[in-house]
């Protein structure tokens, strides 16, 4: 004798399928009617209605979180750009004499090294950003001719655009896990009344 086995749901989709299932079939056929209760009827109608706007609700965070964090890996890239090129001219001028190397202390950068700091975390390209910015306006304070190509200044605006980005992208990725969070909530129930109907 054949056997009709089904698997219940494990995640959000195959919930989300079920449910958009069940609700069809229990719309569009009158023996649904008779073999649901009317407890589990009024239940999967709103549930189902309830549990999809909260997947669209997620998708539309994915959606923004997705260009936010865009935004901010550009930001990022550019002030990487920006700032590892304006260590570097200034190295090349001291190689050239045009700057002494104690200079480099301005910029909280070991004076007896040419070397990058590390700026592979969102911490640390943060930190040399404005070492720069700051630095910029000490050695320039102290007699210090302005660096160029670029200049302080353009590295401040990648600085402020990353610091911006990144604010963006985090309130984003917060509204994206709350939306989660929510359609979490209804698993249990969602659980309970595919069972049900199945």
């Amino acid at each position: 004798m054949p056997v009709i086995a089904r698997q219940l749901p494990n995640s959000n989709p195959t919930r989300r399928t079920a449910l958009k299932v069940g609700k069809t079939k229990r719309d569009n056929s009158p023996i649904a009617i008779d073999v649901l209760r009317a407890t589990t009827i009024n239940r999967l109608d709103i549930l189902s209605v309830e549990y999809e706007k909260k997947y669209k609700e997620i998708d539309d965070a994915l959606v923004d979180s997705t260009k936010t964090n865009a935004t901010k890996d550009k930001a990022q890239t550019d002030l990487f750009l920006f700032a590892s090129h304006y260590i570097m001219v200034m190295n090349l001028a001291i190689r050239r004499g045009e700057i002494p190397a104690q200079d480099r202390a301005y910029y909280q950068l070991d004076i007896s090294s040419d070397a990058l700091p590390y700026m592979l975390s969102e911490e640390t390209l943060l930190q040399v950003g404005e070492n720069i910015v700051d630095g910029d306006a000490k050695r320039v304070a102290a007699g210090g001719v302005p660096m160029s190509n670029p200049t302080a200044q353009q590295v401040k605006d990648r600085l402020s655009n990353y610091q911006t980005a990144l604010i963006k992208a985090s309130e984003t990725t917060d509204k994206l896990d709350i939306k989660r969070e929510a359609l979490d909530k209804l698993n249990s129930e969602a659980d309970e009344v595919i069972l049900k109907v199945w």
